[in-house]
């Protein structure tokens, strides 16, 4: 059985599809976190997860 797809039937399935790839595989939410290193407070990506109280 041969399944014919119009182009723009084609077009949208790989949008979707790419749209779905990347919120599955995205990492979580990004926390700016301040420390002090020799002597300045910088801030610092972390997971939130680590941050965060659970």
């Amino acid at each position: 059985m041969i399944v014919r797809l119009e182009p723009i039937t084609a077009i949208v399935v790989a949008v979707l599809l790419a749209w779905a790839w990347n919120t599955a595989t995205a990492p979580g939410p990004v926390c700016q976190v301040q420390e002090q290193h020799q002597g300045k407070t910088v801030l610092v990506p972390r997971p939130c997860a680590d941050v965060l109280p659970k």
